[in-house]
């Protein structure tokens, strides 16, 4: 089903990018990772994201307003993993985001700032290495995009 609003644009603008991006399995909010009976990858995406207050430009709430969030990407590589760097993967995924002009009519959604790979750190069996990616949208929010 097709994003209606812009909360739900901004997300599908976001993921649409990711999906270019990788052949990894890319685990999103509000999912279960491995599906019951499947096996899971040794490599995947975890995708976590922060939508942050909009702000209006002016009085009137039909205006268009300011979106801008964070989205949290982590590579999740197993633990003394003798394949890729977590490192590498993190920051060819940073480069991917660098500087995005994302559209899909009418929304236009931008990278704000150059992506950044923190340090990573264990989660379970896997090495979890976190790309963070703040992006902004200007939108009317009370109107049907889809």
């Amino acid at each position: 089903m097709a994003a209606v609003y812009i909360e739900g644009k901004i997300f599908a603008i976001l993921m649409a990018h990711l999906t270019g991006f990788t052949s990894y399995p890319i685990v999103y909010p509000n999912t279960v990772y491995p599906i019951a009976g499947m096996p899971r990858e040794a490599t995947f995406f975890v995708v976590s994201h922060t939508p942050n207050s909009p702000v209006g430009f002016s009085i009137d709430p039909m205006d268009e307003y300011q979106f801008r969030g964070v989205l949290g990407i982590s590579v999740m590589t197993p633990l003394q993993n003798g394949g890729q760097d977590p490192q590498d993967v993190a920051g060819a995924l940073a480069r991917h985001y660098t500087a995005a002009v994302l559209r899909d009519d009418p929304v236009v959604l931008r990278v704000v700032a150059r992506p950044h790979v923190v340090g990573g750190y264990i989660d379970g069996s896997h090495w979890r290495t976190p790309v963070v990616i703040m992006y902004e949208t200007i939108a009317a929010p009370n109107e049907s995009i889809g």
